[in-house]
C-alpha cells in the first residue's frame, strides 16, 4: 500500500548559501534533454509564465525544463493533498532573461532599502537572483533547466497565500521563516509545498520558499553529492 508522506512537519533552518562553493561542483552532463512542455498534458500542474506576463525582457511565453525535473513536479503533485495544485511560475532561463532579472532586483532592493550601504545591498541581492554566466559550467541555477519556481493554487488556478509575494525579496520569503509564527495562515501551505517536493526528490534554495532545484550544482550543494548532472544552456 502506497503511503503519503507527512506533509506538516517543521521545515528545516538551513541559512548556509556558499556561492563560490557551489560553482565549483564539477558537472557531469548526463543526456536528460531540455525539452518544451506540453500544456495540454500536464496533469493536475498549472503553468503560469509569470515573466512573460510581467514583460520582462528576454522571457518567452513556452516552459523548457528538464525531463527528468518535469517527471518530478507531477510526483510532487501527486503528493498533494485534495483540493490543491502546483503552479509552475518559472523553469528554464535564457541569458537575457537573467540579466534583467538582476537590473530588475537590483533596482527593487535599491528602492526598498535607500539606506542599506551597497555591500548589504548586493548581499541581498546574492540571495535572490545569481549573476548570469555564459559558462556552461558555472551557471546560473535557472539556466541549467533543472531548476523550477512554483507555488501552490486552488482547484479554480488562484494561486494561493504562502506569506509573501514571488520574488519579494524580504526576509519572510525564507523557507522556514513562518515556522517561528504557528498562527500564520500561510505555515501549512508552505510546509506542504517544501515537504511534496522534497519527498519528489528535489532541493530548496533557503532564501526563496519558491525556488526548487534537481541534477543542478544548487541540488548536488545541498544534497552533497560530489558531482552534479545539467550543465548551462543559454540560449535555446
Amino acid at each position: 500500500m502506497h503511503l503519503q508522506p507527512n506533509l506538516d512537519q517543521k521545515i528545516p533552518q538551513n541559512n548556509v548559501i556558499d556561492w563560490e562553493q557551489i560553482q565549483q561542483i564539477p558537472i557531469h552532463a548526463n543526456q536528460d534533454p531540455l525539452i518544451k512542455i506540453d500544456i495540454n498534458n500536464q496533469r493536475n500542474l498549472i503553468l503560469e509564465p509569470y515573466y512573460y506576463q510581467q514583460k520582462i525582457a528576454g522571457a518567452v511565453a513556452d516552459f523548457y525544463i528538464r525531463k527528468q525535473v518535469l517527471e518530478k513536479l507531477h510526483l510532487a503533485s501527486q503528493q498533494l493533498p485534495q483540493g490543491l495544485h502546483l503552479m509552475l511560475l518559472d523553469a528554464w532561463r535564457p541569458y537575457p532573461l537573467q540579466a534583467a532579472l538582476v537590473e530588475s532586483f537590483n533596482a527593487e532592493i535599491s528602492a526598498r532599502y535607500p539606506t542599506h550601504s551597497e555591500d548589504e545591498k548586493q548581499k541581498i541581492l546574492s540571495l535572490f537572483v545569481s549573476a548570469p554566466s555564459l559558462d556552461p559550467r558555472q551557471p546560473s541555477p535557472h539556466m541549467t533547466g533543472g531548476s523550477v519556481d512554483v507555488t501552490l493554487c486552488d482547484e479554480n488556478g488562484q494561486a494561493l497565500n504562502l506569506g509573501t509575494a514571488f520574488d519579494e525579496p524580504i526576509e519572510e520569503s525564507w523557507t522556514a521563516a513562518l515556522e517561528k509564527y504557528p498562527e500564520h495562515s500561510a505555515q501549512r501551505l508552505r510546509r506542504v509545498l517544501y515537504w511534496a517536493m522534497h519527498h519528489a526528490g528535489f532541493t530548496n534554495l533557503p532564501s526563496e520558499w519558491w525556488h526548487f532545484d534537481y541534477g543542478n550544482q544548487l541540488w548536488a550543494y545541498f544534497k552533497q553529492q560530489p558531482t552534479a548532472y545539467y550543465l548551462g544552456i543559454p540560449t535555446l
